[in-house]
C-alpha cells in the first residue's frame, strides 16, 4: 500500500492557536507547555530565576527596573533592591491600593496606586506618602513630563500633565501659567482610566471605556492632541504591559492585542492578536502582564498560570508577579512551588489530510533536540465520536516513532521528561489510505500538502 507524507511544520511555527474559531488543518497548536514559540519553530523554555527573600501574597512583589536600580513594592511598601537582591524599605506605611504605577524621573520618582501616592525627594532620598485632594490611578515619565491619569469621581476619564522639566505634583489639575504648557482632558470615552504608558512618540492612555493616544501639539496651543484607539476598554488594570517600543494587553472581551508605533505614518498601530480561548482561562481581576525588553517576551499571569507571548503564545510553569533584567540576567518574583510540572509537551491541532476517509498512520518524524521524547497520537472515526489517545511511544535518537493509528481525524501530542533542552522545528505524519469508498479516479498525490 502506498504511503503518503503530511508536514506539520507549521503547527510547530505558530504556537499556541490564536483563533477562538478553530477549523480542521488550521496551522496551530492546542497545547503548547514549557517551550517558547517563534517564528523558526518552538525553543527550549528558560526559566526565571527568583533572588528574593520575602513571603508575598498576589500580586505581589511588584518589580521596577528604573534608571537608578531596581525597585520593588507590596501593597504598604516600597523597597531598592541592592545588588546582592536584598530588599531594605525605602518606604513605609503606604496606603493601600491596587497596582503601584511609578513615573521614573532618576533621583526623583511617582508612586501611585490609585489610592496612595509616595514621592521620592532627591535631595534626601526618601519616600514619603503625599496627601491629595483627589486619587491618581497611574503615571508616567514622558520626555521630562509628568503624565497622570484617573482622578476618580467625575475625572475618572481624565489625563493631566505638567510642564516640561516641572514634574511635581502640585502641578496636576491646577493652571500653572498662562502658555498652556500644565493641561488637562478627558480622553473621549466613558469609564475609569487604569494606565497611562509612553509608547514612543505617544502617550497610551488604557481604561475600562476605551484606549486613546496622546500626543503633543504646538496648535492651537501647547498641549496633547488625542486619539480615540478602541471604544472598548481593557479587562482590568493590570491587563496591560510592555515599553517604550510595544505594549501587550488584554480587552475587556478577552482578546490579546499589541500596540506599537508606527513611525512612518505617524500613528499607533493596534493589531489584535487574539488568543481568547487561552486568555479566559485566566482569571481577569487578578491579570499581570511583566515585560522582559531583551528577550521580547511577555508573561501574562493571574497567579494561578502563565502564558508567555513572543512571537506567538506558549503556556509555561512559572508564574511571575514581576520580572527585570540585571546584568544579562532575568530575575523575577514568583510563586510557582516545588511541585511545579517541568515537563514540556505539545498537541497539534486536528487534521484530516484532506480526506474524509480511514487513514492510517505509520509513523511520525519530528525533529528535535531533547532526551526521554514520547509521542502519542488522538485519533478519531467520525465528526461526531470523541477523540481518544493512543498509548505512547518513545521516539528514537533520529526522531521517528511508529505508533499505526487509524482514524479520520488526528492530533499529534509530543512530550519529553524534562523541558531542559527540549527544542523541536519540524515534523512530518507518514499515512497510508485504508478506506477507499470516498475516492474518485487517481489519489496519488493526496496528502502532499
Amino acid at each position: 500500500m502506498k504511503e503518503f507524507s503530511f508536514p506539520l511544520d507549521d503547527n510547530l511555527k505558530v504556537g499556541l492557536i490564536p483563533t477562538d474559531k478553530i477549523r480542521r488543518n488550521t496551522p496551530g497548536l492546542l497545547e503548547c507547555y514549557n517551550l517558547k514559540s517563534t517564528k523558526e519553530g518552538l525553543l527550549e523554555y528558560t526559566p526565571i530565576v527568583n533572588p528574593y527573600t520575602y513571603d508575598g501574597t498576589w500580586p505581589f512583589l511588584q518589580l521596577f527596573n528604573t534608571r537608578t536600580g531596581v525597585y520593588a513594592a507590596d501593597a504598604t511598601h516600597v523597597y531598592e533592591v541592592d545588588s546582592g537582591n536584598n530588599l531594605s524599605v525605602l518606604g513605609d506605611d503606604l496606603t493601600v491600593g491596587n497596582l503601584w504605577s511609578m513615573a521614573d524621573f532618576y533621583t526623583y520618582q511617582v508612586w501611585v496606586n490609585g489610592n496612595g501616592c509616595a514621592v521620592l525627594d532627591p535631595t534626601t532620598s526618601t519616600l514619603t506618602a503625599q496627601t491629595l485632594t483627589h486619587i491618581i490611578e497611574s503615571v508616567c515619565n514622558y520626555k521630562g513630563q509628568l503624565i497622570a491619569g484617573g482622578f476618580g469621581g467625575n475625572q475618572s476619564n481624565w489625563v493631566a500633565w505638567s510642564g516640561i522639566g516641572k514634574t511635581y505634583l502640585t502641578e496636576l489639575l491646577d493652571k500653572e501659567d498662562i502658555s498652556n504648557v500644565t493641561g488637562q482632558m478627558p480622553v473621549g470615552w466613558f469609564g475609569d482610566v487604569y494606565v497611562v504608558k509612553r509608547l514612543g512618540e505617544y502617550v497610551m492612555v488604557y481604561g475600562s471605556g476605551g484606549v486613546s493616544a496622546l500626543r503633543p501639539i504646538s496648535s492651537p496651543v501647547t498641549g496633547f492632541g488625542l486619539r480615540v484607539m478602541l471604544e472598548y476598554g481593557i479587562a482590568s488594570k493590570g491587563c496591560i504591559g510592555g515599553d517604550e517600543y510595544k505594549h501587550l494587553f488584554i480587552d475587556n472581551e478577552g482578546a490579546l492585542w499589541s500596540a506599537v508605533e508606527n513611525v512612518e505614518f505617524k500613528t499607533v498601530q493596534l493589531s489584535r492578536l487574539g488568543y481568547k480561548q487561552f486568555m479566559a482561562n485566566l482569571t481577569a481581576a487578578d491579570i499581570v502582564i511583566s515585560h522582559d525588553p531583551i528577550g521580547k517576551d511577555f508573561y501574562i499571569s493571574d497567579g494561578v498560570r502563565t502564558y508567555l507571548y513572543s512571537d506567538g503564545l506558549s503556556e509555561v510553569y512559572q508564574i511571575p508577579s514581576g520580572i527585570v533584567r540585571v546584568g544579562g540576567y532575568l530575575y523575577g518574583y514568583l510563586f510557582d512551588t516545588a511541585t511545579a510540572d517541568t515537563s514540556a509537551y505539545i498537541t497539534t491541532n486536528s487534521f484530516d489530510i484532506g480526506l474524509r476517509a480511514i487513514k492510517t498512520i505509520t509513523s511520525v518524524e519530528a525533529g528535535f533536540t531533547g532526551s526521554q521524547v514520547l509521542s502519542a497520537i488522538d485519533y478519531a472515526y467520525g465528526t461526531n465520536t470523541s477523540m481518544k489517545r493512543s498509548r505512547y511511544k518513545i521516539v528514537n535518537k533520529q526522531g521517528n516513532v511508529t505508533p499505526i493509528v487509524s482514524g479520520v481525524d488526528f492530533k499529534v501530542h509530543m512530550k519529553a521528561n524534562s523541558h531542559v533542552g527540549f527544542e523541536i522545528d519540524n515534523m512530518t505524519v507518514r499515512w497510508k489510505l485504508s478506506d477507499k469508498r470516498s475516492i474518485r479516479g487517481a489519489y496519488g498525490n493526496q496528502g502532499s500538502m
